[in-house]
Protein backbone atom coordinates (compact mmCIF):
# COMPACT_ATOMS: atom_id res chain seq x y z
CA UNK A 1 0.00 0.00 0.00
CA UNK A 2 2.81 2.39 0.91
CA UNK A 3 4.46 1.79 -2.47
CA UNK A 4 1.23 2.70 -4.26
CA UNK A 5 0.87 6.04 -2.49
CA UNK A 6 1.85 9.17 -4.47
CA UNK A 7 4.88 11.12 -3.29
CA UNK A 8 3.85 13.33 -0.39
CA UNK A 9 4.41 17.12 -0.72
CA UNK A 10 6.92 17.26 2.14
CA UNK A 11 8.91 14.37 0.65
CA UNK A 12 8.85 16.01 -2.77
CA UNK A 13 10.09 19.34 -1.34
CA UNK A 14 12.97 17.60 0.39
CA UNK A 15 13.87 15.66 -2.75
CA UNK A 16 13.78 18.81 -4.90
CA UNK A 17 16.12 20.55 -2.47
CA UNK A 18 18.52 17.61 -2.35
CA UNK A 19 18.38 16.48 -5.98
CA UNK A 20 18.11 19.81 -7.81
CA UNK A 21 19.65 22.09 -5.14
CA UNK A 22 16.64 24.41 -5.08
CA UNK A 23 16.38 26.86 -2.21
CA UNK A 24 13.85 25.69 0.43
CA UNK A 25 11.52 28.62 -0.30
CA UNK A 26 11.59 27.92 -4.06
CA UNK A 27 11.07 24.18 -3.55
CA UNK A 28 8.11 24.91 -1.29
CA UNK A 29 6.49 27.26 -3.81
CA UNK A 30 7.06 24.90 -6.73
CA UNK A 31 5.70 21.86 -4.88
CA UNK A 32 2.50 23.64 -3.85
CA UNK A 33 1.09 22.77 -7.28
CA UNK A 34 1.49 19.28 -8.72
CA UNK A 35 1.46 20.52 -12.33
CA UNK A 36 4.26 23.00 -11.59
CA UNK A 37 6.27 20.36 -9.74
CA UNK A 38 5.96 17.90 -12.62
CA UNK A 39 6.86 20.62 -15.13
CA UNK A 40 9.97 21.58 -13.16
CA UNK A 41 11.07 17.96 -12.82
CA UNK A 42 10.96 17.53 -16.59
CA UNK A 43 12.70 20.90 -17.09
CA UNK A 44 15.70 19.87 -14.98
CA UNK A 45 15.96 16.52 -16.76
CA UNK A 46 15.93 18.20 -20.17
CA UNK A 47 18.27 21.01 -19.01
CA UNK A 48 20.95 18.59 -17.83
CA UNK A 49 20.65 16.66 -21.10
CA UNK A 50 21.01 19.87 -23.15
CA UNK A 51 24.09 21.01 -21.25
CA UNK A 52 25.74 17.60 -21.45
CA UNK A 53 25.09 17.30 -25.19
CA UNK A 54 26.66 20.72 -25.77
CA UNK A 55 29.61 20.04 -23.42
CA UNK A 56 28.67 23.41 -21.90
CA UNK A 57 29.32 22.38 -18.30
CA UNK A 58 32.27 20.33 -17.06
CA UNK A 59 30.53 19.13 -13.90
CA UNK A 60 26.73 19.27 -13.70
CA UNK A 61 26.76 18.47 -9.97
CA UNK A 62 29.01 21.43 -9.23
CA UNK A 63 26.71 23.76 -11.17
CA UNK A 64 23.37 22.49 -9.85
CA UNK A 65 22.83 25.32 -7.34
CA UNK A 66 23.50 27.96 -10.01
CA UNK A 67 21.22 26.20 -12.49
CA UNK A 68 18.51 25.83 -9.85
CA UNK A 69 18.60 29.57 -9.19
CA UNK A 70 18.31 30.24 -12.94
CA UNK A 71 15.38 27.84 -13.40
CA UNK A 72 13.46 29.03 -10.34
CA UNK A 73 14.00 32.69 -11.20
CA UNK A 74 12.71 32.31 -14.72
CA UNK A 75 9.89 30.01 -13.70
CA UNK A 76 8.52 31.72 -10.59
CA UNK A 77 9.23 35.35 -11.46
CA UNK A 78 9.31 35.84 -15.21
CA UNK A 79 7.10 32.99 -16.44
CA UNK A 80 4.82 33.32 -13.44
CA UNK A 81 4.35 37.03 -14.09
CA UNK A 82 3.59 36.51 -17.77
CA UNK A 83 1.10 33.75 -17.02
CA UNK A 84 -0.69 35.95 -14.51
CA UNK A 85 -1.14 38.75 -17.06
CA UNK A 86 -2.41 36.24 -19.62
CA UNK A 87 -4.70 34.45 -17.14
CA UNK A 88 -2.95 31.17 -17.95
CA UNK A 89 -1.39 28.41 -15.87
CA UNK A 90 1.42 25.92 -16.21
CA UNK A 91 -1.11 23.30 -17.31
CA UNK A 92 -2.79 25.48 -19.96
CA UNK A 93 0.19 27.31 -21.47
CA UNK A 94 1.78 26.36 -24.79
CA UNK A 95 5.34 26.17 -23.44
CA UNK A 96 6.47 22.60 -22.80
CA UNK A 97 9.30 21.55 -20.45
CA UNK A 98 11.67 20.74 -23.33
CA UNK A 99 11.41 24.23 -24.80
CA UNK A 100 11.64 25.94 -21.42
CA UNK A 101 14.80 23.93 -20.68
CA UNK A 102 16.17 24.96 -24.07
CA UNK A 103 15.54 28.61 -23.20
CA UNK A 104 17.39 28.20 -19.89
CA UNK A 105 20.24 26.56 -21.80
CA UNK A 106 20.49 29.52 -24.19
CA UNK A 107 20.66 31.88 -21.21
CA UNK A 108 23.11 29.73 -19.24
CA UNK A 109 25.47 29.47 -22.23
CA UNK A 110 25.15 33.22 -22.95
CA UNK A 111 23.67 32.70 -26.38
CA UNK A 112 20.98 35.14 -25.33
CA UNK A 113 20.75 37.75 -22.56
CA UNK A 114 17.96 38.28 -20.04
CA UNK A 115 16.28 41.09 -21.97
CA UNK A 116 16.11 39.09 -25.18
CA UNK A 117 15.27 35.95 -23.23
CA UNK A 118 12.12 37.58 -21.91
CA UNK A 119 11.10 38.52 -25.46
CA UNK A 120 11.65 34.93 -26.54
CA UNK A 121 9.60 33.62 -23.61
CA UNK A 122 6.72 35.96 -24.48
CA UNK A 123 6.77 34.65 -28.06
CA UNK A 124 6.88 31.06 -26.82
CA UNK A 125 3.69 31.64 -24.85
CA UNK A 126 1.96 32.88 -28.00
CA UNK A 127 2.77 30.06 -30.41
CA UNK A 128 4.59 27.37 -28.43
CA UNK A 129 7.55 27.55 -30.80
CA UNK A 130 11.03 26.49 -29.74
CA UNK A 131 13.28 29.30 -28.38
CA UNK A 132 16.18 28.84 -30.79
CA UNK A 133 13.85 29.30 -33.76
CA UNK A 134 12.36 32.46 -32.20
CA UNK A 135 15.82 33.81 -31.31
CA UNK A 136 17.08 33.36 -34.87
CA UNK A 137 13.87 34.59 -36.50
CA UNK A 138 13.79 37.79 -34.43
CA UNK A 139 17.60 38.17 -34.41
CA UNK A 140 17.73 38.26 -30.62
CA UNK A 141 20.93 36.27 -30.16
CA UNK A 142 23.83 37.78 -28.23
CA UNK A 143 26.18 39.65 -30.58
CA UNK A 144 29.67 38.26 -30.00
CA UNK A 145 31.10 39.11 -33.42
CA UNK A 146 34.03 41.42 -32.70
CA UNK A 147 33.80 43.40 -35.94
CA UNK A 148 30.08 44.03 -35.42
CA UNK A 149 30.70 45.16 -31.84
CA UNK A 150 33.55 47.46 -32.86
CA UNK A 151 31.18 49.16 -35.31
CA UNK A 152 28.55 49.66 -32.59
CA UNK A 153 31.12 50.92 -30.06
CA UNK A 154 32.73 53.42 -32.43
CA UNK A 155 29.28 54.68 -33.37
CA UNK A 156 28.47 55.37 -29.72
CA UNK A 157 31.82 57.12 -29.20
CA UNK A 158 31.10 59.37 -32.20
CA UNK A 159 27.55 60.11 -31.01
CA UNK A 160 28.54 61.10 -27.46
CA UNK A 161 31.72 63.21 -27.77
CA UNK A 162 30.97 65.27 -24.64
CA UNK A 163 30.62 62.18 -22.44
CA UNK A 164 33.74 60.63 -23.98
CA UNK A 165 35.71 63.80 -23.26
CA UNK A 166 34.50 63.86 -19.65
CA UNK A 167 35.44 60.20 -19.23
CA UNK A 168 38.92 60.88 -20.54
CA UNK A 169 39.16 63.86 -18.18
CA UNK A 170 38.67 61.56 -15.21
CA UNK A 171 34.92 60.92 -14.84
CA UNK A 172 35.34 57.16 -14.96
CA UNK A 173 31.74 56.50 -13.88
CA UNK A 174 30.66 57.52 -17.39
CA UNK A 175 31.84 54.12 -18.62
CA UNK A 176 28.50 52.76 -17.38
CA UNK A 177 26.61 55.37 -19.41
CA UNK A 178 28.57 54.53 -22.56
CA UNK A 179 28.03 50.78 -22.09
CA UNK A 180 24.34 51.51 -21.62
CA UNK A 181 24.28 53.36 -24.93
CA UNK A 182 26.03 50.42 -26.61
CA UNK A 183 23.38 48.05 -25.26
CA UNK A 184 20.67 50.43 -26.46
CA UNK A 185 22.23 50.74 -29.92
CA UNK A 186 22.43 46.95 -30.20
CA UNK A 187 18.87 46.58 -28.88
CA UNK A 188 20.21 44.63 -25.92
CA UNK A 189 22.01 42.00 -27.98
CA UNK A 190 25.64 43.04 -27.45
CA UNK A 191 27.73 40.85 -25.18
CA UNK A 192 28.34 43.27 -22.25
CA UNK A 193 31.78 41.90 -21.38
CA UNK A 194 33.08 42.07 -24.93
CA UNK A 195 31.45 45.48 -25.43
CA UNK A 196 33.21 46.89 -22.36
CA UNK A 197 36.61 45.52 -23.42
CA UNK A 198 36.28 46.95 -26.93
CA UNK A 199 35.05 50.28 -25.54
CA UNK A 200 38.08 50.58 -23.24
CA UNK A 201 40.42 49.79 -26.12
CA UNK A 202 38.76 52.40 -28.36
CA UNK A 203 38.72 55.05 -25.63
CA UNK A 204 42.44 54.58 -24.96
CA UNK A 205 43.41 55.05 -28.58
CA UNK A 206 45.27 58.26 -29.37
Amino acid sequence: MRALLPELPNTKRTRFKDEYKLKPSDARQICEDIDTANFVEHVFSELYAWLESLDAVEDIEAEKAKLAKLVSGWLLSKLGGLLATRSETISTMKVNPENFAELITLIATRKINNTSGLKVLEAMLVDGNDPTHIMEEQQLGQVQDEDALVSIVTGVIENYPAEVARYKAGEEQLIKFLIGMIMKASEGTADPGMAKNILLVELNKD
